[in-house]
């Protein structure tokens, strides 16, 4: 009977789901940086698994409108993080922004914002 009881309470810490959380983890910027776009091709993986810690190694223009807000507020602007959500701002848009466009349509009144900002999709292309 005592070691019934001994192992019925070793037993319950099996249903822990630890490692939901790493899903969690927000996309990093510096990482290994892909040569070139060509080379990507979604085609030949018969199996696509789309995981967050992917957007590592996609290209900017492939980030979705999410991995984009993480990206902003990873660089300092949790501020506006929902003004680049709420203009659908993806890679592809994020990368072709202009000053004007941040000051005009987006309204980052900042200029020191928006010149962090222009440099750090600078610095993303560059690494690209």
């Amino acid at each position: 009977n005592m070691s019934t009881n001994g192992m019925d309470k070793s037993s319950p810490p099996t249903n822990t789901t630890s490692n939901s959380s790493i899903s969690l983890d927000k996309p990093s910027t510096t990482s290994t940086p892909v040569q070139n776009e060509s080379s990507i091709s979604l085609t030949k993986s018969p199996t696509p698994t789309e995981q967050p810690s992917e957007s590592k190694t996609k290209s900017i223009e492939d980030w979705t409108i999410e991995e984009v807000a993480d990206w902003i507020a990873e660089i300092g602007f949790q501020q506006i993080r929902n003004i680049f959500v709420e203009n659908y701002i993806s890679g592809s848009e994020l990368v072709e922004l202009t000053n004007e466009e941040l000051k005009e349509d987006l309204g980052v009144q900042a200029l020191g914002a928006r010149k962090a900002i222009l440099r750090e999709i600078k610095k993303l292309q560059d690494n690209a």
